[in-house]
């Protein structure tokens, strides 16, 4: 139940969306021989379709599926062809493209630090201590 008023709170208006289409309304529960249990079965059955509002808020990528991430992939892909095509005719200014952004997909570009804050390696060794310290010496 706790689940349920969290999802109303966070949810409310998607959810009155859904109830309404329904040709019901958040304020009919628990009345009316519907019961909390009724509300509950019609939140976790929801279906991916155009006009959930209650899905929609719940997965804010919905817009993304198979072939939306296969577009994406063909224009990443036709991006790194001209990339290619210019770097081997001779073009030093051009960049490899970055991909278009994916829902749920992180970067995996990693950054540890820069030599502005990297740490010098007599310092390093005195913080391993032991053995890597003695190297130093």
């Amino acid at each position: 139940m706790t689940a349920l008023i969290d999802l109303i709170d966070e949810h409310g208006p998607a959810l009155e969306y859904d109830l309404m289409r329904c040709g019901s309304r958040l304020r009919d529960f628990p009345d009316n021989g519907v019961s909390w249990r009724d509300l509950l079965i019609l939140v976790e059955q929801g279906q991916k379709d155009s006009a959930s509002g209650l899905w929609r808020s719940l997965n804010p990528d919905w817009q993304w599926g198979t072939a939306e991430m296969l577009q994406a992939l063909i224009v990443d892909e036709l991006r790194y062809l001209q990339y290619i095509t210019l770097a081997a005719h001779g073009d030093n200014t051009a960049k490899p493209p970055k991909p278009i952004q994916r829902p749920g997909v992180t970067d995996d570009t990693v950054k540890h630090g820069d030599k502005a804050s990297s740490l010098p390696i007599d310092e390093m060794a005195e913080w391993l201590g032991g053995e890597f310290a003695a190297l130093n010496n």
